[in-house]
């Protein structure tokens, strides 16, 4: 996003630096909440670094963020340039065609185990409340252990 959208940039290492880490922060911050929103679960938390937003992105992170940006843009980017110039434009797009396909068989993939993954974070709250149900009614935490990996056999063999 910077080198193709804010080329000035490149010689103002300062701005440079600023601009990694702020498009890295809102990206990372996005990314967080629409991960959080499918999944119902947080995939990282930051809640114990100092100066973090809802444990979703943090000053330490995106510090880093712009480092990492800063030797991309300075160092990374221009050995790709000079390759992409080197290779004939019909194998480049090969490549773009090839790399297309990757990104839409992982975002299937993806949508797919995401999908799964809620279904059986869904199945696992049900035992958990039913077990709780049964503990509450004075069951002994034996039963509930043989319980709980009766059900869970149960969903390995049906999965």
């Amino acid at each position: 996003i910077i080198t193709i959208g804010f080329p000035e940039l490149f010689d103002e290492i300062p701005i440079l630096f600023l601009g990694c880490a702020g498009v890295s922060t809102l990206l990372e911050w996005f990314t967080a909440k629409i991960l959080e929103k499918l999944d119902h679960k947080k995939w990282w938390d930051y809640s114990s670094k100092r100066w973090n937003l809802d444990g979703y992105i943090c000053l330490q992170y995106s510090i880093v963020w712009g480092i990492l940006g800063v030797l991309s843009v300075k160092f990374v980017t221009p050995v790709l340039m000079k390759l992409y110039h080197m290779v004939p434009s019909f194998m480049m797009q090969i490549a773009l065609w090839a790399l297309l396909g990757v990104l839409i068989v992982d975002i299937l993939g993806s949508t797919y185990i995401i999908r799964g993954s809620v279904k059986r974070n869904d199945t696992i709250q049900k035992i958990d409340h039913e077990l709780y149900s049964r503990k509450k009614r004075g069951l002994k935490s034996i039963s509930l252990c043989v319980w709980k990996k009766h059900i869970l056999r149960s969903m390995r063999e049906n999965a």
